[in-house]
């Protein structure tokens, strides 16, 4: 807007100019007392024939800009339901950008990329669909233009913006991670009160993707980063994502394609832990864990490649792998007369958020023969803040079924009590960090104890991860907690000898003799 209007005043300017040389001109000819030196004529024509020029290239630059704002109008309108729009299109987007990194005073200063969008899974599909995410993104665009506008309180960052695709841009200059991250959650947390103030069901769950832009990188780049890192985040259900240099690498990198091949040569095994009882003191469950035996990288656990597994895609072979590898050695166990434990399975946001999630589940035990009560999920609490509505029903559909469901790694980052009143999970799994120290320290005994307690009122078991000492063990049996997952009972091991454990272990055999 601001630069048509310049354009608007050039031309009037070089309009004017050229209306006076020509008129004075034409008076130098016509009029016989009007006598000028050949000097000035040719001065005079060649002032003419420069700004008729320069009148030409001005009315067609504002030619041009009236009918790509006309444009940009249109789309406002369609995108947004309303034509006065701040938000530009991509081609201005990147050229008030290189028009910044130009100033001086914007040299050199850090330059973060934000893209994000809505992820959406509607009740319904009715052809007013439309109509609902115009006015949802109406009021995002209103809410934008007022955080970054003069009154703002981000409006020192000289923040530029633009909806292109169906995704937002942020382009701010000077913030540090934790500015970002503050302002992320500020518009993740404004786009859920919008779509509950407004009743428009779409179940918004924003996926944020980050980029700082390095000295040697262009404008272009930074772009597609920041929707790298965006695409990766939503693949992997992560709501905040920075751009990482391996998110590119693993999608065209050596390493997937090497967790691709050893899927299918079958490189990769299941590993099961047992969890023991304190209440009934014999092994009542196992956790499956996936391992990797490459023959090119030797035996890897899975932080050795699980992120390149969530880059690439590829969570949901390996999930899918682990539960179907369950099945079939619950079904071994089952024919040959053996005993059978449940066993929990992780499953990854993106898995347990697939449409497909609980008819492969249903698929796999049926095609097994398996009762659905000997296997066990186990999701964090992170899976049930995306969409809680949706996770509500299909903890329900999977209980109903006779699936027990687990809060994996309670007490980290996410939990609150909130959750657990919300969802129906059958027993909570207490992160190792609340146990390392409660032999020595008072807050964490008193910490430990409120947690098993919290399980307790929710009618949910109480399991502990990681306890290794007879001492920790001692303290969980006063407080009255369930069970134990720790490598003092056993550590994870292959199915053969997980079998021959359960066979015989001093932990069953010493409460017998008891």
């Amino acid at each position: 807007m601001k630069k048509q209007k310049r354009n608007l005043f050039f031309l009037l300017a070089t309009s004017v100019v050229l209306g006076i040389i020509v008129i004075v001109f034409l008076v130098a000819i016509i009029d016989p007392n009007f006598n000028l030196s050949m000097p000035v004529e040719v001065t005079f024509l060649l002032l003419t024939l420069f700004f008729s020029a320069a009148t030409q290239q001005v009315f067609l630059r504002y030619l041009s800009g009236y009918r790509a704002l006309e444009a940009l109008t249109q789309r406002n309108e369609y995108n947004f339901g309303r034509k006065q729009c701040t938000f530009y299109d991509m081609a201005r987007f990147q050229e008030r950008m290189f028009a910044l990194q130009r100033r001086f005073s914007y040299r050199g200063a850090r330059q973060v990329l934000v893209a994000f969008t809505e992820t959406t899974r509607s009740i319904d599909m009715d052809p007013g669909r439309h109509s609902v995410f115009v006015r949802f993104r109406a009021e995002i665009t209103s809410y934008l233009e007022e955080l970054f506008g003069p009154n703002g309180r981000y409006r020192s960052k000289k923040c530029l913006y633009c909806f292109y695709s169906g995704v937002f841009y942020l382009s701010l200059y000077g913030a540090d991670d934790s500015t970002i991250l503050a302002l992320v959650s500020e518009i993740s947390e404004q786009l859920m009160r919008i779509e509950e103030k407004n009743h428009f069901h779409v179940f918004v769950s924003p996926f944020f993707g980050l980029a700082v832009r390095n000295k040697d990188e262009n404008l272009i780049e930074l772009i597609e980063n920041a929707e790298v890192a965006r695409d990766t985040g939503e693949r992997n259900f992560n709501r905040v994502t920075f751009y990482r240099a391996s998110f590119r690498a693993s999608d065209t990198g050596a390493k997937s394609k090497d967790i691709i091949e050893g899927l299918n040569q079958n490189e990769f095994v299941v590993y099961y832990q047992p969890k023991y009882s304190l209440v009934a003191k014999r092994f009542v469950s196992s956790e499956a864990l996936i391992r990797w035996n490459s023959k090119k990288y030797g035996f890897l656990l899975p932080g050795r490649f699980i992120e390149e597994a969530e880059g690439a895609g590829l969570l949901h072979e390996i999930d899918m792998f682990v539960f179907r590898k369950v099945c079939e050695d619950l079904a071994e166990n089952k024919r040959r007369g053996r005993r059978l434990l449940p066993v929990s399975v992780n499953f990854s946001l993106y898995e347990f958020y697939s449409p497909e999630f609980l008819d492969r589940i249903i698929g796999l035990l049926r095609e097994n023969e398996i009762d659905p009560s000997l296997v066990q999920i186990e999701i964090t609490e992170r899976t049930t803040q995306r969409n809680p509505i949706l996770v509500l029903s299909i903890i329900r559909r999977l209980k109903s079924l006779g699936i027990k469901v687990l809060m994996d790694d309670f007490g980290v980052g996410y939990s609150n009590l909130g959750s657990l009143r919300q969802f129906p999970f059958d027993a909570i799994k207490i992160d190792k960090s609340y146990i390392d120290n409660v032999e020595t320290d008072e807050k964490a005994r008193k910490m430990l104890q409120l947690m098993v307690e919290i399980a307790k009122v929710n009618d949910m078991k109480a399991i502990a991860e990681g306890a290794e000492t007879k001492g920790q063990i001692a303290i969980l049996k006063k407080f009255g907690c369930d069970a134990v997952q720790s490598f003092y009972y056993s550590k994870p091991i292959p199915k053969e000898d997980f079998d021959r454990f359960l066979l015989n272990n001093p932990f069953e055999r010493k409460e017998e003799k008891e």
